[in-house]
């Protein structure tokens, strides 16, 4: 198993120093394998992002691009975007880019489920009108901004195949600087942090399973520190099921003083992913957030896909919040 470098704990002056350090352009032999494999799909079959099959050996050529991938990940700054890949503007449909999404991302890890419909791909759209205080809303469906959070499993894909004519920025932030931030001004909080909290699953647990979960935000595994934060989830939890015990004013004020830190403008780094970009992240060292967006009435919307991996190469401390187990990588 890799140890993650001291590189991931960083500010934003520490990215800005070299702000191309972290986008990786794809040669014109990448681009040829990957429009080989694209040009292999049927235009007009709807493929499932619930396929599971072997690794495609016409991707599987491309391997010295997935090592980069990973050493960025854990050796670097957490996170790596590669740009010049098809969007929605190019001769492909949707269904062959996202059945291309999933191939891709199988040669670094294996999906995780995302929701009820066993998803291994989560197409991102906002829903019009829909917002996080409505009941089971998640951030893929609105518009407004996300606080700072993780996903799921080692590693987050992000294929950006639209982009928001207006706003819609990525926003990153090293989860250690935000824990060494918050035990510098609150040791006391920072140890609330290390203690379970109940989390709203959104209603996309598995049948029969608990509709929260319950995790701390932080742990450490051997001397390697993980987190996973989910607000507003938290809050949610408790509205859904007045049944559990209700959260200490302490543990409110923990959420409170994380959510101030992550987003602080020493700590948060900003960038617009642009059409034909994919950002993986280090799921559980590096935190995401975004920024509020829009475009005009009859203009194409924005659309992310969205895959959530396991891997052999990065610990993953914390099971699927919503409840799936997670695949074997040994």
């Amino acid at each position: 198993m890799l140890r993650t470098h001291n590189s991931l704990s960083w500010y934003r002056a520490d990215i800005e120093k070299n702000p191309t350090h972290f986008f990786r352009d794809l040669s014109d032999n990448e681009k040829a394998v990957i429009a080989d494999y694209l040009g292999k799909l049927d235009r007009t079959k709807s493929y499932s992002s619930t396929d599971t099959d072997e690794i495609d050996a016409t991707l599987a050529v491309l391997k010295p691009l997935y090592d980069e991938i990973v050493h960025a990940l854990v050796h670097e700054r957490g996170f790596i975007i590669l740009q010049g890949l098809p969007t929605a503007k190019d001769d492909y449909t949707h269904q062959q880019v996202k059945k291309f999404f999933l191939e891709f991302s199988k040669c670094l890890g294996k999906p995780l489920i995302q929701n009820k419909n066993q998803d291994l791909i989560f197409d991102v759209k906002s829903i019009e009108g829909l917002t996080m205080s409505q009941a089971n809303s998640r951030g893929p469906y609105v518009k407004e901004s996300l606080p700072m959070h993780t996903d799921a499993g080692a590693i987050l894909g992000m294929y950006c195949y639209a982009a928001a004519d207006i706003g819609g920025d990525s926003l990153l932030a090293s989860a250690r600087v935000v824990h060494d931030e918050i035990k510098k001004m609150r040791s006391d909080l920072l140890e609330t942090l290390y203690q379970p909290y109940y989390v709203d699953r959104r209603n996309n647990e598995p049948v029969g399973a608990l509709t929260y979960d319950i995790s701390p935000v932080f742990a450490m595994y051997g001397d390697d520190l993980m987190c996973q934060y989910h607000q507003p989830f938290y809050t949610d939890a408790h509205t859904k099921c007045p049944e559990l015990p209700p959260m200490t004013e302490q543990q409110k004020e923990a959420l409170a003083l994380f959510d101030k830190i992550s987003l602080r403008d020493d700590i948060v780094f900003k960038t617009k992913l642009s059409e034909g970009c994919i950002i993986f992240i280090n799921n559980e060292k590096i935190l995401h957030g975004r920024a509020t967006f829009d475009y005009p009435q009859n203009q194409s919307a924005r659309h992310l896909m969205r895959i959530w991996l396991v891997t052999k190469a990065i610990q993953n401390t914390f099971p699927s919040f919503l409840g799936y187990p997670l695949p074997s990588v040994l």
